[in-house]
């Protein structure tokens, strides 16, 4: 009996539905084909402070303020300007930023060099007897070992990324920042930018010599030591820049299960673009599949001009053939 009334109950209930008097909601007069909705972990980013310190600011705060979609500034700065002295801090250059945009409603994110390859005081924080230090020359004072390479025209130095005193130095000065930055509410992500050139895990302006998995793991280890709010982002070049495939699996095991998403800096680079043809210069998509459901990636797309230049980027819609592959290119 008790099941007989729930189906009459159903059919009764079903029946009313059936009778009542469908009504038409009119939603064209909302269409909006302008506006852009703001997803969490979604949006364009701008970069400021790169390449060097006076670089990319913003211009024109009205044209930044109309791009649709614009979630945060990404600030690239060496590791030398903010602690010219160890123990002596000094930030002003990043909270200038983080002043001027946050209340905006802007986040910030990070990447703090220990190599570049400009020079002297607008890419790098300190120069000394020609040399071009991202990490502080106080490092090497102290007895970090390294090597002192030339590219464009600078001679740099960089550290031995396993070196002992260069680990426990990086290690301090990581400490003091996630102590000033981690888990603010505008911070967006944290790049682990300690190896390589740019802190992009290569050394393809330098030594040419890969950093090792131990290595990599030894400078990993401190940000998950320190940063335990926000999110941590490793580059695929790290990860596989001069490594065996195994090798490769090992890194990005390690740094996914430890929490830590991937970004990419060479979408649209000519010559990654060469030697990934066929994933239109991403050269290991796999990295990003099945992460990207539950972790937002990063990409960092190559000078808008410059590959408008190259003719990497023809056509509205997907419309116009490239000349150098055949076929057609990017939307615009």
């Amino acid at each position: 009996m008790k099941h007989l009334f729930i189906v009459l109950f159903f059919i009764v209930i079903s029946w009313g539905c059936i009778n009542e008097t469908v009504t038409t909601v009119d939603f064209h007069s909302s269409w909006d084909t302008v506006r852009v909705l703001k997803n969490p972990h979604k949006g364009w980013y701008h970069h400021v402070l790169d390449n060097q310190i006076e670089k990319y600011r913003v211009k024109d705060m009205a044209l930044f303020e109309s791009f649709p979609g614009m979630d945060h500034l990404y600030i690239r700065l060496a590791w030398s300007f903010l602690e010219p002295e160890e123990g002596h801090y000094d930030w002003h250059l990043i909270d200038e930023i983080v002043n001027d945009f946050v209340p905006k409603g802007y986040g910030i994110s990070f990447a703090i060099t220990s190599k570049e390859t400009g020079k002297y005081p607008i890419v790098v924080g300190q120069e000394k007897e020609g040399i071009q230090y991202a990490t502080p020359v106080w490092v090497r004072e102290a007895g970090a070992e390294g090597v002192v390479t030339e590219s464009e025209g600078a001679r740099s130095w960089s550290p031995a990324w396993n070196d002992s005193v260069y680990l426990e130095k990086l290690d301090a000065f990581q400490k003091a920042f996630a102590e000033r930055y981690d888990g603010q509410p505008w911070v967006r992500y944290i790049d682990i930018a300690s190896i390589g050139e740019w802190g992009e895990g290569h050394t393809s302006n330098s030594t040419k010599i890969p950093p090792t998995v131990a290595e990599v793991k030894d400078n990993l280890n401190i940000f998950l030591k320190h940063f335990r709010k926000s999110m941590l982002v490793v580059i695929d070049d790290l990860l596989y820049y001069g490594k065996l495939e195994n090798e490769v699996n090992e890194l990005y095991r390690y740094a996914v299960s430890n929490g830590m998403t991937v970004r990419d800096n060479s979408p649209m680079v000519d010559w990654y673009l060469e030697q990934n043809l066929d994933t239109w210069s991403v050269s290991h998509p796999h990295f990003y599949d099945p992460l990207y459901k539950t972790k937002p990636i990063i990409l960092e797309l190559q000078h808008y001009g410059v590959v408008k230049e190259v003719g990497n980027w023809i056509g509205k819609n997907g419309e116009g053939v490239i000349p150098a592959y055949s076929f057609r290119g990017l939307i615009l």
